[in-house]
């Protein structure tokens, strides 16, 4: 797509996704982090409804030399 280029209105998904992030209703921490073989640590999720919805997310988790690991919030 050019830089230019209108992408034009987004579809009801995304446009969901977007009020999620933006209205952060859904926080993750840490939101960073390496680990390597073996170790642990602690995810905290916080959900903060702004409204009475029903809200889900996708969390992608990026595992090196690996697939992603995908969280349905």
């Amino acid at each position: 797509m050019e830089p230019w280029a209108d992408p034009g209105e987004p579809t009801p998904e995304k446009a969901f996704e977007k009020h999620i992030l933006d209205n952060k209703i859904f926080n993750v921490q840490p939101r960073q982090g390496t680990l390597n073989p073996g170790e642990q640590m602690e995810l905290n999720v916080f959900y903060y409804p702004k409204e009475t919805k029903r809200h889900h997310l996708k969390a992608f988790l990026q595992i090196m030399n690996g697939k992603p690991l995908i969280i349905n919030f």
